[in-house]
């Protein structure tokens, strides 16, 4: 043995190589952030509903009158004509498009957040975007709007998890009871 201190063979160091760092793996990651694309889309369609949804209503009533006629001769007309109810719908249409703009928006952001637990809530949302852009307004951009809602909710939509058998077999019955 000597006493002399230890040597190895010289070998090139070389530094440490770090990943950068990475969030911790998520398989639903890719779902959610289709859904939360789809969300987006959703609120987009959403607010462009209000003013084609108005342009068209605009339109047909010009069409009828046979001449150019504003929004505002429109409401006016309506509400001297004692069909102000209409005034409301359409406004309260307006209003409840963007409520549902609003609502995938944050969905959506959510979403890109990694909280698939928005996903049912944005399925109802959709929902009832459909019905009341079929009944009282919003149209065709409004139905596409809340059936985006719906499938960005369904894309992101985390089911439970499946149900895992047990690794061992239990234990066996103990011996049935013997009096001595």
């Amino acid at each position: 043995m000597s006493s002399g201190p230890i040597s190895f063979p010289s070998t090139p160091q070389r530094p440490p190589v770090f990943a950068p760092w990475a969030p911790p793996y998520m398989p639903d990651r890719g779902r959610q952030r289709t859904g939360g694309g789809l969300l987006a889309a959703a609120a987009v369609l959403h607010l462009i509903s209000i003013p084609v949804a108005l342009f068209v209503f605009q339109a047909l009533v010009s069409q009828e009158a046979g001449r150019s006629v504003s929004l505002g001769e429109i409401f006016d007309a309506l509400n001297r004509t004692g069909n102000g109810i209409l005034v409301v719908l359409i406004v309260g249409g307006a209003f409840a498009q963007v409520a549902f703009a609003v609502i995938a928006g944050v969905g959506s952001f959510l979403m890109y957040g990694g909280r698939s637990a928005v996903a049912v809530p944005m399925m109802v949302t959709g929902i009832l975007a459909i019905i009341i852009s079929i009944l009282i307004f919003g149209g065709i951009l409004g139905l596409i709007g809340g059936v985006l809602s719906i499938g960005g909710g369904i894309k992101a939509y985390r089911p439970a998890a499946p149900y895992v058998p047990m690794r061992y077999a239990p234990p066996p019955p103990p011996p049935p009871f013997a009096p001595r």
